[in-house]
């Protein structure tokens, strides 16, 4: 999870991760030198469940970075993304990681991806469209080609799940590209690797 001045949003974010079907996983946190309660919510959340791991970073990176260091100093078999004013369903892990297993039997030992829909959301949670992909016409057969990418990338990170042979093939990475989540999916695909598109929304 990449935090920077997330007081409003953060509690339920966590509290949404902690009420996952998924239970085994560690919260690794950067936060860009947040100067409001941010950092005091997350440590109340770390003293109450004792799996995150949390990093300041003085001065701030800026997202870009802030999510790109998170996956350098993580390590695990998957990852996930997370912004701090989202919502994430219950089952959100466990469906995305029962995808990528599958994927991985398909085509053992290559780079994987997996992305998912989302429902969107005002500020309140109130939901303005069932699918972010339908509101924003998004084809995600399209989104698996690489000869598309540069156009037409909408799959959004916080919908996320990296195995570790896509890790491997994010870094190093140059400081032109715009945002973790396009770059992520442009390594997959440029490493002979696989991107999946799970249809149904697992997050607000």
């Amino acid at each position: 999870m990449a935090t920077y001045n997330g007081e409003r949003y953060v509690r339920e974010q966590l509290q949404s991760l902690y009420e996952q079907t998924e239970r085994h996983w560690t919260l690794y946190i950067n936060d860009d030198n947040s100067n409001d309660r941010t950092v005091d919510i997350i440590r109340e959340f770390s003293d109450q469940h004792g799996n995150i791991n949390l990093q300041i970073n003085r001065p701030g990176k800026g997202a870009l970075h802030n999510f790109m260091n998170l996956l350098q100093r993580a390590e695990a078999d998957y990852y996930m993304f997370c912004d701090q004013d989202d919502v994430w369903l219950p089952g959100k892990v466990e469906q995305t990681l029962r995808a990528m297993e599958e994927q991985e039997r398909k085509t053992p030992g290559k780079p994987i991806l997996v992305f998912t829909d989302l429902k969107v959301t005002d500020e309140n949670l109130h939901v303005t469209s069932p699918s972010f992909w339908h509101s924003n016409r998004i084809k995600p057969k399209l989104l698996s080609s690489l000869k598309y990418l540069g156009v037409h990338f909408l799959a959004t990170g916080c919908t996320m799940m990296l195995n570790r042979e896509a890790k491997a093939v994010c870094f190093p990475y140059s400081d032109k590209i715009v945002m973790h989540d396009a770059w992520f999916a442009t390594a997959v695909l440029w490493n002979k690797g696989f991107v999946v598109a799970e249809p149904e929304p697992l997050m607000l």
